[in-house]
C-alpha cells in the first residue's frame, strides 16, 4: 500500500490565538484611520476655522511617522508590557485633547496635546506585527498578511462612518474620546495575547535603524512609491472633478469605492493567491507595476465614471500589494527586527502619503493634476526595476524563496 499522506497542518482559524491578534490589529488600526476627519472637525470645533484643525491633522501624522521607528526601538525591548503602556499613555492624551476641545483652549494647548497622543503609537503595528512570527506557523504567514491587508483596508472605510457617529453621539470630542476608547480597548486584548519575549528572547545586537536601511531600502522604496500612488490618487481627485465641471462632493463616494475595491482586491487575493506562483519580491513588483499605471490612467480620466472605473481597477491590488509587502519584511528582517523594520516601512508608507498632499499644494498650480498624478505613476513605475535590478543588498535572493 503506497504511504498514506500527512494529516493537513493546522488552519489559520484553528490557532488558539489568531482571533485576538487580529482584534488587536483592528483596535489598533482605528486611531490613525480616524485621525485625519476626527482631528480636522475637533480642530475646526475648537478654533473656530478648519486651518486649526489641518494644524492637529499635521502635528499628529508628523509626529506618528518620525517617532514610529524610535517608539518600535523601544517598544521591542520589552514588548508586552511597552505595547499596552504606550497605547496607555496615547490613550490619556486623546482624552486630555477632547477635554481642551470641551473647552476650547488655545491652539498651542491643542497642537501640545495632540503631540503627545502621537508620539507612541506609531510603534504599535510594528510590535503586533512582530508577534505574528511566534502565533502563525511560516506556511500560513503570506495568508495571514494578506488578510491582515484587507481588515486594514475595511477599518479605513469604516472610519469616515466612526467619525460621523462618535460627532452625532458626543458632539466635537466624540471622534477624539473613540480613537482614546480604541487604544483602551487595544490595550486590553493584547494581554490575551502571549508574550513575545517569554516565547523567543530578543537579541540585543540587532534591530538597528541604520542597519536595516540599509538592508531594506528597496522594500522602503516600494512602500514610499506605492503611498505616493495612492495618495496622489486621493488627493488630486477633488481637483480632477472640479477641473472637469463635476461637484467635488463625488470625491466621498469615488474613494469609498476605491477603499472597498482594495479590501475585495484583498479578500479575492488571500482565498487565490496561493495559484499565483513566484518570489514574493517578483509578485510585489508586478503589483507596484499595475498600481503605479493607476495615476497615469487617472490623469487620462476626464469624467466621474471614468474616475471611478480607475479607482475600482487599480484600487483592487492595494490590499495585495501591502499584504506581500508585509510577507517580504518578514522574511528578510531578523526575529528582534520585525517591530523597527515595520515601523520604518510605515514611516516611509507616511512620508509616501503625506508628499502627495505637499505635492499638491506647492505644485496644483504651475502642474495640474493631470501633471501630479503623471509624476506619482511614473514615480512607482521607476521603482520596480531600481528594486529588481538591486545585487547589493542580497535582498532578491533573501526574497526569492516565497
Amino acid at each position: 500500500m503506497p504511504p498514506s499522506a500527512p494529516p493537513p497542518g493546522p488552519r489559520l482559524r484553528d490557532l488558539p490565538h489568531w482571533t485576538a491578534w487580529n482584534v488587536a490589529v483592528a483596535l489598533s488600526r482605528i486611531q490613525p484611520a480616524m485621525a485625519d476627519l476626527g482631528l480636522l472637525l475637533a480642530g475646526q470645533a475648537a478654533t473656530g476655522s478648519l486651518a486649526g484643525g489641518g494644524v492637529l491633522v499635521g502635528a499628529y501624522t508628523l509626529t506618528r511617522t518620525l517617532c514610529g521607528p524610535l517608539a518600535a526601538s523601544w517598544m521591542a525591548k520589552r514588548l508586552h508590557r511597552r505595547l499596552q503602556g504606550g497605547l496607555l499613555f496615547s490613550a490619556l492624551g486623546l482624552l486630555a485633547l477632547a477635554a481642551a476641545v470641551l473647552e476650547h483652549l488655545s491652539l498651542p494647548w491643542l497642537v501640545g496635546l495632540t503631540l503627545l497622543a502621537g508620539l507612541l503609537p506609531g510603534g504599535v503595528s510594528g510590535g503586533l506585527f512582530s508577534m505574528l512570527g511566534d502565533l502563525v506557523p511560516e506556511r500560513l504567514r503570506g495568508r495571514a498578511l494578506s488578510i491582515d491587508a484587507t481588515l486594514v483596508e475595511l477599518v479605513w472605510l469604516s472610519a469616515p462612518l466612526l467619525v460621523t457617529a462618535s460627532l452625532g453621539w458626543l458632539g466635537a470630542p466624540g471622534p477624539v474620546a473613540l480613537m482614546a476608547i480604541s487604544a483602551l480597548l487595544c490595550a486590553a486584548a493584547i494581554r490575551s495575547l502571549p508574550d513575545k519575549a517569554a516565547l523567543r528572547p530578543v537579541s540585543r545586537g540587532q534591530g538597528r535603524a541604520l542597519k536595516l536601511l540599509r538592508q531594506l531600502w528597496p522594500a522602503l522604496l516600494i512602500s514610499f512609491s506605492s503611498a505616493l500612488a495612492m495618495g496622489m490618487m486621493t488627493v488630486c481627485l477633488p481637483a480632477q472633478l472640479q477641473a472637469d465641471g463635476t461637484s467635488v462632493l463625488l470625491a466621498g463616494p469615488l474613494l469609498s469605492l476605491f477603499s472597498l475595491a482594495s479590501g475585495v482586491g484583498g479578500a479575492l487575493f488571500s482565498g487565490l493567491g496561493q495559484r499565483w506562483q513566484g518570489s514574493v519580491l517578483g509578485r510585489v513588483a508586478a503589483l507596484l507595476g499595475a498600481l503605479g499605471l493607476g495615476p497615469l490612467a487617472m490623469s487620462l480620466a476626464h469624467s466621474p465614471l471614468a474616475d471611478g472605473a480607475v479607482l475600482i481597477l487599480f484600487g483592487s491590488t492595494i490590499a495585495p500589494l501591502n499584504g506581500l509587502s508585509a510577507t517580504a519584511l518578514m522574511q528578510w528582517s531578523g526575529e528582534s527586527e520585525r517591530a523597527l523594520a515595520y515601523a520604518l516601512s510605515s514611516a516611509c508608507f507616511g512620508l509616501g502619503y503625506g508628499g502627495a498632499g505637499l505635492l499638491l499644494a506647492k505644485l496644483l498650480g504651475q502642474w495640474g493634476a493631470g501633471g501630479l498624478l503623471g509624476l506619482a505613476g511614473a514615480v512607482a513605475l521607476a521603482s520596480v526595476p531600481v528594486c529588481l535590478l538591486d545585487r547589493r543588498s542580497g535582498l532578491l535572493k533573501a526574497l526569492g524563496r516565497g
